[in-house]
């Protein structure tokens, strides 16, 4: 058994930290969320996003493409993290 300590959602403020302080629980953007996981294993986690990348292929995307993408979805800082591996990708 598991016990979750975080709540990922981009809709914090319907989440108040008051509700959740008893079940000791709180929030984070999944932007911050995904950067946590970013550091924790940088390796691993562009591996990640190179798999991803490299499945886009009808119609393919380039890279830059992909990145306005994670922006519009909400991750801007992780987009622009991102950036910097595009030597990396596919």
């Amino acid at each position: 058994m598991t016990r979750a300590n975080v709540l990922v959602t981009f809709n914090e403020k319907d989440f108040p930290a008051e509700k959740l302080k008893p079940l000791r629980l709180h929030t984070k953007h999944p932007d911050e969320f995904l950067l946590d996981a970013f550091s924790l294993s940088p390796e691993i986690f562009i591996e990640a996003v190179r798999a991803d990348f490299a499945h886009y292929k009808n119609p393919p995307l380039t890279f830059d493409t992909y990145i306005e993408s994670l922006t519009r979805a909400g991750v801007p800082k992780l987009a622009h993290a991102l950036k910097a591996f595009e030597v990396l990708m596919p």
